[in-house]
């Protein structure tokens, strides 16, 4: 197995933690997922922003206001 898919491994969840570092272990393993989807977000953000062509036709604040919606649910 590679040193990259040990990293992203799950070993441990919230109820069977048994120390600071397992918990350590898995928030890091969570804020590395976090940022990798948060760069391909950004991507796909950068590609509408290429397709629309303006600023102002990238904003959409009814998408802004769903997107935000879901999230909360």
């Amino acid at each position: 197995m590679s040193t990259s898919t040990l990293e992203s491994r799950r070993l441990h969840t919230s109820e069977t933690a048994q120390s600071m570092q397992d918990v350590r272990y898995e928030i890091d393993r969570l804020d590395r997922e976090l940022v990798k989807l948060l760069a391909e977000r950004q991507s796909f953000m950068d590609a509408a922003a290429r397709i629309k062509g303006s600023r102002a036709a990238v904003l959409d604040r009814p998408r802004i206001e769903d997107v935000v919606t879901k999230v909360l649910a």
